[in-house]
């Protein structure tokens, strides 16, 4: 029975091929839609549970209280390690440290690496790591011992056995090759190319017995048995004893938060989300981004399924006086639903199998649009194939169930008098039919006028004037001796045709030096107010063209070690309240045994999202520079990097040349609106191309019921045109339902995402008038075709049979 069915189902199929391929392509990218964003969405859920004990491993945070406000860490002091194991339930605990950009060198090679980490021996047995060679089990049994993953042994050694082999740090400190591990997967929380002991950090001049010095990860493995409210209660304990024996600075507060829960900053204990941690290991996701991801798919689904249904009726109308004869030779009702429910789920199989092709076909398009790098191989080796055979058979089923439960129900509910008499009065006119036609409508309709809005946010945040000049302002990373004796570089630089001026800073534009409290004279203890500090050489405000407004930059010789503080008029405004009557006396005040020598316009430091923050810039000469800021000035025609590249490398031929334009630098701060802005251009058009294609058929279904009417309507003296307005305007009246219905919808949504930034744009009615024209016109244009295509017909012809 079910083959015949079958077989039906594909010569119904083959004799309405039109609104067949309408109804499986607008399915079809529904479920396209879903397929990649499921895939994304199984990536981001899955990050971190390739590690076998990932259930039992959690990272201590910590707690930085600042007046009324708390800045959560994810570093902790470097002593706790140690203390922490002594905890009952503790298997292991290992610290990490950050290792950024040093250069490593081997015999033949020599590149700057970005990530590495100087761990306890522990850490290589808490977390699941695949050895390719040597043996990491034992952990390291030497301080000169390396690990490398197979990238970084392959880049130094070839195809040469790495074990052994020795490779230096900056030049400075060597090591031999202890193992080599497998890359590490895109869904960790970790990323890293080597891993040091973690000795490496007191040879680096750190400090590792202060509490008050929070530089290092602290990860421990709890046992089976142990409870997690336990490990807190002790570190409440160990930081309550800690701060009796302290006059000065407390320790902060300290939890554990699981690894499962890192990448979503969640709380492991209340559920909540924090996506303030700062200083992480790797940029946390937004759970929030993602639910509005799973979101927008579900909602295109719906809108596709919603298509099929309405396309559904269309079709099966046609078939009414079939429906009356098989129930007259005796089909049953149930019999007549399994049938059409059975075509349904064929149709759906088709569009299924074609959204597998296009999803595959479109994924590096997806991975560009949403900055990530996910393959289908990587999909399918972090699932389990044979239940994701079962949930893709599943999904079929239920969508077949879903798009043609609610048609089979209404077509086979007709007696055959009712259907040889044409009685029933539903299809494409029904209630129903134009419920549905508003949905996907007012849907098209929010994406559309989102698209506009972000796009204005996008346009209006990257013209902003910053408080400095970005445009042909240019960043060199400085490495090794070159970062404390700049002199000889700042020369070269200075006596470059294309060079106006040049500086030196420690972070500068990328974030700040530091940030925290700072005390002055006069000071209100409950002023707990937090200032982001930027060490800069003299040169730093002409080169970048922030302006001082008040006071001056005094001169520093080159070896001078004495520096001195301008603050922003931010900073100023917070410090006024202790200088009350005597606020000419800020400009000459120590600030943190600098002298105040001027105050400077406020300046964006971050981006758009946040407000201006209180800014101290310390003047100095003596410090170890990471960045060379040059002020450059093309329009010489004498091209940049390569003149940039070849002073630089006089000074410092063993390291690479990395340089950066300000003005790029900063547009990546505004990425997440970029793909924001993306999503809502392809939600626009997904589900305008889906809303089309379901009222392109039932549009020439409608017309095609109508065409007698259109026949005697041009017999008494009707035109093309007012046919044309007569077919139209019964779905235009609909397009301007959902546009009632979409614009308060589109107006909360896009108003709770323009609150995500401090600077913003004013709400405009430009994007709803836009939005009504578009649909109104993409309604014309739809419904149009068929009604000029009808309107034309010779009434001879569709009047023939009368």
């Amino acid at each position: 029975m079910i083959k015949s069915y079958l077989v039906l189902a594909f010569r119904r199929f083959l004799k309405s091929r039109v609104f067949s391929l309408i109804n499986i392509i607008g399915l079809s990218l529904g479920i396209t839609c879903c397929l990649l964003i499921a895939i994304f969405a199984f990536h981001e859920y899955s990050y971190d549970r390739h590690n076998a004990q990932a259930e039992r491993l959690y990272i201590v945070n910590y707690q930085l209280e600042f007046g009324n406000r708390v800045l959560e860490l994810p570093q902790t002091p470097a002593l706790l390690t140690n203390e922490v194991k002594k905890f009952e339930g503790v298997e292991k605990a290992s610290r990490l440290y950050k290792i950024s950009n040093a250069m490593l060198s081997s015999e033949d090679e020599s590149f700057i690496e970005e990530f590495g980490y100087a761990v306890d021996s522990d850490f290589l047995n808490m977390f699941t790591f695949q050895t390719l060679a040597g043996s990491i089990e034992k952990g390291f049994t030497t301080s000169n011992e390396i690990i490398l993953t197979d990238k970084l042994a392959v880049k130094y050694f070839g195809n040469q056995t790495a074990i052994g082999k020795t490779i230096c740090l900056d030049k400075e400190n060597c090591y031999q090759v202890l193992a080599v591990i497998n890359d590490l997967p895109t869904n960790s929380n970790f990323e890293f190319d080597y891993l040091l002991p973690f000795d490496h950090v007191e040879k680096s001049g750190r400090q590792l017995d202060s509490w008050g010095r929070i530089f290092s990860f602290t990860y421990v493995l709890l046992d089976a048995k142990n409870d997690l409210n336990s490990f807190n209660e002790n570190l409440d304990n160990l930081v309550a004893g800690l701060n009796e024996e302290r006059d000065g600075q407390k320790v902060g507060q300290m939890y554990a938060q699981n690894i499962l829960d890192i990448h979503w900053g969640i709380n492991t204990i209340t559920g909540e989300v924090n996506d303030n941690l700062s200083g992480g290991l790797k940029n946390l996701g937004s759970l929030r981004l993602l639910k509005i991801y799973l979101g927008i798919a579900g909602i295109i689904l719906i809108i596709a399924i919603i298509n099929f249904v309405n396309l559904s009726i269309s079709i099966y109308v046609k078939r009414i006086k079939n429906v009356g004869l098989q129930k007259a030779i005796g089909a049953s009702r149930v019999q007549l639903v399994f049938g059409y429910l059975l075509e349904s789920t064929f149709y759906v199989l088709l569009a299924t199998a074609f959204a597998l092709l296009v999803a595959d076909l479109l994924l590096p398009t997806f991975n560009q649009l949403l900055e990530v790098n996910l393959t289908i191989q990587q999909f399918l080796n972090q699932v389990n194939i044979f239940w994701l055979i079962i949930s893709m058979a599943g999904f079929i089923l239920l969508c077949g169930l879903l798009s043609g439960l609610y048609p089979a129900l209404l077509i086979t509910k007709v007696s055959f008098a009712q259907a040889t008499h044409n009685k029933m009065n539903f299809g494409a006119n029904g209630l129903i039919t134009h419920v549905l036609i508003i949905c996907q409508f007012a849907v098209a309709m929010v994406f559309v006028i989102g698209m506009f809005v972000v796009t204005d946010q996008l346009k209006y945040v990257q013209n902003l004037d910053w408080g400095f000049d970005k445009d042909e302002l240019v960043t060199i990373n400085l490495y090794g001796d070159l970062q404390s004796d700049i002199q000889a570089l700042d020369n070269s630089l200075s006596e470059l045709g294309v060079v106006e001026r040049v500086a030196f800073t420690k972070s500068f534009p990328r974030g700040v030096s530091s940030r925290g409290t700072f005390n002055w004279e006069g000071k209100n203890p409950d002023n707990k107010v937090i200032f982001d500090m930027i060490s800069a050489s003299p040169n730093f405000l002409t080169t970048s063209g922030i302006k001082l407004v008040e006071g001056e930059v005094p001169y520093l010789l080159n070896n001078d070690s004495s520096y001195y503080h301008i603050i922003n008029k931010k900073a100023y405004q917070e410090m006024l309240p202790d200088f009350k009557g005597r606020e000419d006396e800020i400009i000459g005040s120590v600030l943190d045994g600098g002298k105040i020598t001027g105050i400077v316009d406020d300046f964006m430091l971050w981006s758009a999202y946040e407000d201006i923050s209180p800014v101290v810039i310390r003047i100095s000469n003596v410090e170890k520079w990471r960045k060379a800021l040059v002020k450059v000035n093309s329009s010489q025609g004498i091209e940049v990097a390569g003149t940039l590249e070849a002073a630089y490398k006089k000074h410092s031929p063993d390291y690479p040349f990395e340089m950066n334009f300000v003005d790029d630098d900063l547009d990546t701060r505004y990425s997440s609106a970029v793909r924001t802005k993306r999503i809502y251009s392809i939600g626009s058009i997904l589900t305008i191309i889906i809303s089309s294609l379901g009222l392109f058929g039932i549009s020439a279904h409608s017309t095609q019921k109508r065409i007698k009417e259109i026949g005697i309507r041009k017999v008494l003296g009707a035109s093309v045109q007012s046919i044309i307005k007569l077919m139209s305007k019964e779905y235009i009246l609909l397009a301007l339902i959902s546009i009632i219905i979409a614009a308060p919808v589109a107006y909360y949504v896009l108003n709770n995402w323009l609150d995500n930034f401090h600077r913003k744009i004013e709400f405009n009615i430009l994007p709803f008038i836009i939005g009504t024209l578009l649909t109104t016109i993409i309604t014309v244009i739809t419904v149009g075709i068929h009604a000029i295509k009808s309107a034309r017909l010779n009434p001879a012809e569709t009047l023939k049979t009368e």
